[in-house]
């Protein structure tokens, strides 16, 4: 008699209370990702980062070279200037019509806070500038009596460095990489 009083005051049969507790315990598993979707996602996101990544240091390096190659020839035309008023070659930075801030200067070269190093000489009247891009040095060589680009130095025996690939297109060249530490492109 017990049994069936008890029964008969539980409002619920077996089954529903199963399909109750089924559907509480589904209800707390469904609110979260499952670990084959965040791998998929993960996944995801590397391929993309593999294939930006590169083209973002192409990009960064590519500022950098035009920042010295810029440099480069503004340094050549204020030269060819002081020349022509002056009759004389300048010596140092401060004889030039243009500014660097923060530029050290020696007689015939001067470094800037960014790490570009400029240096002139008359014999052939060249100037260079240099600054590391993506750990490697690279310089650009100018003639500054006709501001016509000369050189552009990659110290990378990679061909495939970004420093190479930007002075192969710069040079539209393939270079000369028989040197000790670089590959040189003519112009």
């Amino acid at each position: 008699m017990r049994k069936l009083n008890s029964s008969k005051q539980n409002k619920f049969t077996k089954g529903e209370i199963m399909r109750k507790l089924n559907s509480s315990k589904q209800n707390k598993f469904t609110k979260g990702f499952t670990l084959l979707e965040l791998l998929v996602v993960v996944v995801i996101i590397g391929i993309l980062a593999a294939i930006a990544l590169p083209q973002y240091q192409m990009a960064v390096a590519r500022t950098k070279f035009t920042t010295l190659k810029n440099m480069t020839k503004s340094i050549a035309e204020s030269i060819q200037r002081y020349y022509l008023i002056n009759n004389t070659n300048p010596r140092k930075l401060s004889d030039l019509d243009i500014s660097f801030p923060g530029a050290h200067s020696g007689e015939y070269n001067f470094s800037t806070p960014e790490g570009i190093v400029c240096f002139w000489w008359f014999n052939d009247y060249e100037v260079q500038c240099s600054k590391k891009i993506s750990g490697t040095t690279m310089r650009y060589r100018i003639i500054s009596s006709t501001n016509k680009p000369k050189y552009c130095f990659a110290y990378s025996k990679d061909r495939s460095h970004i420093t190479n690939r930007l002075c192969q297109k710069e040079t539209g060249k393939n270079g000369d990489c028989g040197y000790t530490d670089y590959c040189l492109y003519v112009y």
